[in-house]
């Protein structure tokens, strides 16, 4: 009898152990599925921030349809932002949004717009009487990877951007 007792208390040890152990293992099943997933996402994009800014670094004198080229970067997190061009190419599907501050010359307008793989998305209108006029817009845009988004200057009004107030910037907000 003691001795099925000793057996007894044994058993209930290690049932104890048993179960700490099962604990243990099913934590660290949940640990190795978490890293699976984190990996498989970073491996395909996801979580890869996209992000740029970049302003006029001088006035520009511009014909109409020209792109407006942001020459001097802020920022261009993701790199789908080319100075050289002022065109950003979307490096994954998702949605982004886009915001243009356009300043005008002194006593005069200019209207531009917001362009997406050659089709304008929002248009912004700068001028101003006896002083220089700002004008803004932003938009969301849901884009597949290789979109193109720029600012260009429209035929209507003037083709003055005053450089170092003339902003474009976007950002990924999600991806698709």
């Amino acid at each position: 009898m003691r001795q099925r007792a000793a057996l007894k208390s044994e058993l209930g040890g290690f049932l104890s152990q048993l179960k700490d152990i099962s604990d243990t293992m099913e934590a660290l099943n949940r640990t190795a599925h978490y890293a699976d997933e984190t990996q498989a996402r970073s491996q395909i994009g996801y979580g890869r921030p996209v992000t740029f800014s970049a302003k006029l670094s001088y006035n520009r004198e511009l014909k109409p349809l020209d792109t407006i080229v942001f020459d001097a970067i802020i920022s261009n997190v993701g790199g789908g932002y080319d100075a050289a061009t002022g065109k950003f190419t979307a490096p994954t599907d998702g949605t982004y949004l886009f915001y243009s501050t356009i300043l005008s010359g002194y006593n005069t307008k200019v209207e531009t717009a917001i362009i997406m793989n050659d089709k304008e998305v929002a248009r912004i209108y700068s001028g101003a009487h006896d002083a220089h006029g700002s004008g803004s817009n932003t938009v969301a845009l849901s884009l597949s990877s290789g979109d193109v988004v720029w600012v260009r200057l429209l035929y209507q009004g003037g083709n003055h951007v005053h450089g170092y107030y003339s902003t474009f910037t976007g950002t990924l907000l999600a991806e698709a």
